[in-house]
């Protein structure tokens, strides 16, 4: 497998996580409808859960990163 794939996997799965994650936290407020790939659509704006994740990868866990994006966006 091309190694920019075998990257690209681990990330999507734990963007995957982080998605769930939102929905989770978000009281499930938050369809899964309103997720993409690396974005979650809101009537306001994109959130970028991609540049989230690599700011913060190494300093939080996916449960706290959700945290904090819901506290953030007020979701």
């Amino acid at each position: 497998m091309d190694k920019q794939v075998e990257s690209l996997l681990p990330n999507l799965k734990k963007l995957q996580d982080l998605k769930f994650e939102i929905y989770l936290r978000s009281h499930h407020q938050l369809d899964f409808h309103y997720f993409g790939l690396y974005t979650l659509e809101t009537k306001q704006q994109t959130i970028d859960l991609g540049d989230w994740y690599h700011q913060f990868k190494d300093q939080l866990s996916l449960t706290e990163l959700a945290d904090l994006i819901i506290k953030h966006y007020q979701l």
